[in-house]
């Protein structure tokens, strides 16, 4: 279990990081939104926009909450599986 947490953590800063440099015009006020928020308030909570590069080098957007979950599952379902195998 401590790999997959080790593993969200890591992915958490990725991606964090990776929306931080893609700030723009549009989306200045959402990461303002964001880092302005206290981390405790449970009303301003909510998953950006996913995007996971698939095995063909497409990526697969998830805008919709329910895209979200369905991606969210899978990666877990498939962190499970290695950890498993390994």
């Amino acid at each position: 279990m401590g790999h997959v947490c080790s593993m969200i953590e890591a992915t958490k800063k990725f991606t964090l990081g990776e929306f931080l440099e893609s700030v723009d015009e549009r989306t200045v006020w959402t990461a303002h939104w964001y880092a302005s928020g206290d981390p405790t308030d449970g009303g301003k909570a909510r998953v950006p926009t996913l995007r996971v590069k698939q095995t063909d080098g497409m990526v697969q957007v998830a805008e919709m909450n329910e895209e979200k979950g369905r991606l969210l599952q899978d990666a877990s379902s498939q962190a499970g599986q290695r950890e498993d195998s390994g």
